[in-house]
């Protein structure tokens, strides 16, 4: 549908990878999902879902889940996005 509409799906090679805790199953995928989607550089305006582990233990559960960076754009190539960090220097 992507390229259909003429736009183009990169396939960026950045991955994020959270862990959510929970009493429950839900709650800790939730929690890891809310996580990873966060870690992701918001210069990328799309995430693809990669995987999701769960390990359970007595009382609570823990999920890994991992995101891939996409970027969906008109233009072929992708914008290279400079970020400025900007150092606060407390004055004197």
């Amino acid at each position: 549908m992507i390229r259909r509409a003429g736009w183009h799906f990169m396939w960026v090679q950045v991955s994020c990878s959270r862990q959510g805790y929970g009493l429950t199953e839900e709650l800790a995928i939730h929690r890891a999902l809310a996580r990873a989607l966060s870690g992701i550089n918001k210069r990328f305006n799309a995430a693809e879902f990669d995987s999701l582990r769960i390990s359970r233990f007595p009382g609570f559960y823990i999920a890994n889940v991992t995101m891939e960076a996409r970027q969906i754009q008109q233009n072929t190539s992708l914008d290279v996005v400079v970020e400025r960090h900007t150092l606060a220097i407390p004055a004197r």
